[in-house]
């Protein structure tokens, strides 16, 4: 998936903690006011912080609580308001006839403290709703981020955090759309889908762990949707460009340095996932595409990692574009179903019989999920909302 949020995460919780500096540096200012100047300017300097604190904490919310809960968030927020619309003068009154009116300055300083170091340490990371998640191994994720909305660039960029979602690192920067990151089997290497090189065509790409020395893999007509061998020689991937539709594809394989590619199935398939011994390839199969369907019905297949035809073909039928995933103990295949709405994970044992359902998600989408090698489900899930608007006087 290629999301749909901000690909700045740190950018509004920058400006929130500014928004807060000020309006502690106007309480200073309004606590050490010696004449009625003064003490206008420290109002004033704290509106200016205040004003960024109110739309700051909304776009933070926007950036984190899935569009479901934000009414619940918006709701305390408002009651918060409400709040302190009544109690604020009231304490104002009783710090002027007691212990000082400069306390309602004062009060402020440790208060704006203390959420700095909460919004440090609390909010961890933003817009993880949109991003791409395709690869996890017990302490690192790398996923996408696209640009923010308003920026006026289609671009998306390739993140690596750990995985408790601290310390998140850009990896891409500048370089177009990059898509559907990959790391090796040992760290070494990420790799990933990109148009860089050319903006009418997608192509794999390599790049070290740490972002630097991109090398690039195929020069085809599209290639997407990578996967690495265990034994990290290998690339795996799907031809046919991000909006090639999944009956369109073929599977193909590259090495990781690079040089000619090796077509692996022999009718239409993609979303391809790797067995933990290397030796098959899982992915969404087209059986009956020489019979004329259009689309035809896709399965779940088992591809020698040499190629040719499937050995197995497994009754789950694919509902979502998502690629498989070997479940973590390498005996069943894991895919993504809607039922109807609302979308699970479910798993369809290799030795045959019917799936099961493997999450019990009751809303949102998901967009993307991998099992880590210490058996953790990573999963990037959204909430769609799609409103009727009403047009008159349409000519």
């Amino acid at each position: 998936m290629e999301g749909h949020g901000t690909a700045a995460p740190w950018l509004f919780l920058g400006l929130f903690i500014a928004a807060i500096s000020i309006f502690i540096v106007g309480s200073v200012i309004g606590g050490l006011a010696h004449d009625m100047t003064w003490l206008i300017a420290g109002r004033a300097v704290q509106g200016l912080g205040g004003g960024g604190l109110l739309i700051l904490a909304q776009a933070i919310i926007a950036d984190v609580v899935p569009a479901r809960e934000r009414g619940k968030y918006m709701g305390i927020m408002g009651g918060v308001f409400a709040i302190s619309s009544v109690a604020g003068p009231l304490l104002g009154g009783w710090f002027t006839d007691s212990i000082g009116w400069r306390w309602a300055f004062w009060m402020n300083i440790p208060l704006g403290i203390l959420a700095i170091l909460s919004a440090a340490l609390l909010i961890t990371h933003l817009d993880t709703r949109s991003a791409s998640i395709s690869q996890a191994s017990s302490d690192l994720i790398v996923f996408v981020r696209p640009q923010p909305l308003g920026s006026g660039s289609q671009n998306s960029d390739i993140w690596i955090m750990n995985g408790d979602g601290r310390n998140a690192k850009q990896l891409t920067a500048n370089a177009g759309v990059n898509l559907q990151p990959q790391p090796s089997a040992d760290g070494r290497y990420v790799v990933f889908s990109s148009n860089r090189a050319n903006q009418g065509a997608f192509n794999l790409w390599r790049m070290n762990i740490d972002g630097s020395n991109p090398v690039q893999l195929t020069n085809g007509r599209g290639e997407v949707q990578p996967v690495c061998s265990p034994d990290g020689r290998w690339v795996v991937y799907s031809q046919g460009g991000p909006n090639t539709e999944a009956w369109q594809k073929t599977i193909w394989k590259v090495s990781i340095d690079g040089g000619e590619s090796v077509r692996l199935s022999d009718k239409p398939a993609s979303g391809a996932a790797i067995s933990p011994d290397g030796s098959l390839i899982a992915c969404w199969y087209a059986p009956d595409a020489a019979n004329g369907d259009d689309p035809p019905i896709m399965k779940v297949a088992l591809v020698p990692f040499a190629g040719g035809p499937p050995i197995k073909v497994l009754d789950a039928i694919r509902s979502k574009i998502i690629p498989v995933r070997w479940s973590p103990d390498g005996q069943a295949i894991d895919y993504v179903e809607t039922h109807p709405f609302v979308t699970n994970i479910w798993r369809q044992p290799m030795s045959g019989g019917p799936p099961r359902q493997v999450t019990q998600f009751t809303s949102e989408d998901i967009q993307g999920f991998d099992w880590s090698h210490d058996g953790k489900l990573v999963c990037s899930r959204l909430h769609d909302v799609q409103d009727v608007v009403l047009i008159t006087d349409f000519r």
